[in-house]
């Protein structure tokens, strides 16, 4: 396991306790730092640490993340994103060839009663 995933939480637990089944099939280490004022009481996966940091700034809980780093590679990213896991893959390949940073085309899916949020 070569990298280490982020997610960045606040005041959303229910995205986060849908993206649990998925990223707990991942052979990835996931941090989730969560800045809500209430912490999240669910059981987490073996692969899913969950840190509850009330309150605390987005640029402070990056600060922790890092510190908690101890993978080559690491990826940030928002309690509603879903990564393609063989994509994830093929970036840290990519960045261990010399690389400094990757990032993918972002795809967005949604209903279609809900299309105008998806406007920019």
């Amino acid at each position: 396991m070569k990298l280490t995933i982020f997610i960045l939480s606040i005041n959303r637990h229910e995205n986060i306790k849908k993206s649990l089944s998925y990223w707990s099939k991942s052979n990835y280490k996931i941090f989730i730092l969560d800045a809500s004022q209430n912490a999240l009481e669910v059981n987490f996966p073996e692969n899913i640490n969950y840190i509850h940091k009330p309150h605390l700034s987005m640029f402070k809980r990056c600060k922790i993340a890092l510190s908690l780093l101890k993978t080559e590679f690491f990826c940030f990213c928002a309690d509603d994103d879903y990564h393609i896991l063989d994509n994830l893959k093929y970036f840290y390949q990519v960045l261990d060839k010399d690389f400094s940073s990757a990032q993918g085309i972002i795809y967005k899916y949604g209903r279609s009663t809900n299309a105008t949020k998806f406007l920019y």
